[in-house]
């Protein structure tokens, strides 16, 4: 079953969200010991709202538990979206380290694109390890598809770190093709942010 997310679901979700994209997001929220990454992720997602918020994902649930999750960025998502997300990470980091938060993020908008009107944008999508290769990935995918085609858009597109092999591959096997790659300037490589692939799959 696939359900929208709920806050008690936030400890998973956390982990998934992490296990998408950990280089990416280190890169971003890795601030001290105190304030990091994952302890972020678990703040954010216990919150309903943002980017990192359970009410933006939705989970693939089997007796009651988490085995996956996944999201979307699309051109409907308002400026509350946007500020939702800052005041997560105003609550978690405080103003001084947001600030540097914010600045990482603003490089990520030069390296990734936001979502064109006909694009529904898969994010954050992660399997447990021991669920994997069961169709959960798959069955994800269509429900993202049916989200998309159901808005009216064209196009389903993500983002996967070039390195990635076996994801490119699962992509390739789902109908995605490469579309582009990110090219890192010097600031980003010393960040520690990695290549990255944009994908697409034309729903029409």
């Amino acid at each position: 079953m696939i359900r929208g997310a709920c806050q008690q679901d936030a400890p998973q979700l956390a982990t998934l969200i992490y296990a998408s994209g950990p280089v990416l997001i280190e890169s971003v929220f890795a601030c001290t010991q105190q304030h990091n990454a994952q302890g972020f992720l678990l703040s954010a997602a216990s919150h309903e709202f943002g980017q990192y918020g359970f009410a933006n994902h939705f989970v693939a649930v089997e007796n009651e538990q988490v085995l996956g999750s996944v999201c979307a960025w699309h051109t409907e998502l308002n400026a509350s979206f946007a500020q939702a997300t800052l005041h997560s990470v105003v609550q978690y980091f405080g103003l001084e380290l947001s600030l540097e938060v914010v600045a990482r993020s603003q490089i990520i908008k030069h390296f990734i694109s936001p979502p064109l009107n006909h694009e529904w944008c898969i994010g954050h999508f992660a399997v447990f390890p021991q669920y994997r290769r069961q169709g959960v990935a798959t069955r994800l995918l269509q429900f993202m598809t049916e989200l998309a085609q159901n808005s009216g858009k064209t196009t389903l597109s993500l983002h996967v770190a070039a390195n990635n092999h076996s994801a490119i591959k699962f992509y390739q096997q789902q109908g995605f093709n490469l579309n582009s790659t990110a090219e890192l300037t010097t600031e980003m490589q010393g960040l520690g942010f990695a290549a990255h692939w944009h994908m697409q799959k034309k729903l029409v």
